[in-house]
């Protein structure tokens, strides 16, 4: 079978009509993106982020309480 018979055969409409759409131009950012507004609005706090810090530091510290305990309890 030869490799040039994929290569004929037409690519389906949802993988190419993008590629043939004409470009609209440059995508204007939403106006809390810009970069003069950044500095006077400050960026919110991620919330997920913060619970996932504190879970790893209470991990991190009940580990070292119990191997403490099992050092204490070594013979």
């Amino acid at each position: 079978m030869p490799r040039d018979s994929a290569a004929e055969r037409p690519l389906p409409d949802c993988l190419t009509r993008f590629l043939t759409a004409p470009s609209a131009g440059p995508i204007a950012a939403p106006p809390g993106d810009r970069p003069g507004e950044a500095a006077t609005r400050p960026k919110p706090r991620n919330r997920a982020l913060q619970i996932m810090l504190v879970w790893a530091f209470a991990y991190h510290v009940l580990g070292f309480a119990i191997l403490a305990l099992l050092w204490r309890t070594m013979p």
